[in-house]
């Protein structure tokens, strides 16, 4: 069994958009800054067997798949 550590952020903006069968939810810092902190979460609903969501970050430890069981 894999533990997960949380991780608390806290961002100033928030942004959900959709591409098809693909959604993401944006937090950003500063959305006039491409250097500011962000967080990227992308789901896609084509193969709803799977239960990985895509995670992208400025903290480059949390660019990859993950599976998510469960989101506060």
């Amino acid at each position: 069994m894999i533990t997960a550590k949380m991780i608390q952020m806290q961002f100033n903006s928030v942004s959900a958009s959709e591409a098809g069968d693909y959604f993401q939810v944006l937090f950003e810092e500063d959305v006039d800054n491409s250097e500011a902190r962000y967080f990227l979460v992308q789901c896609q609903f084509e193969f709803p067997d799977e239960e990985e969501f895509y995670i992208e970050s400025d903290d480059t430890r949390l660019c990859r798949h993950f599976e998510v069981k469960t989101a506060l």
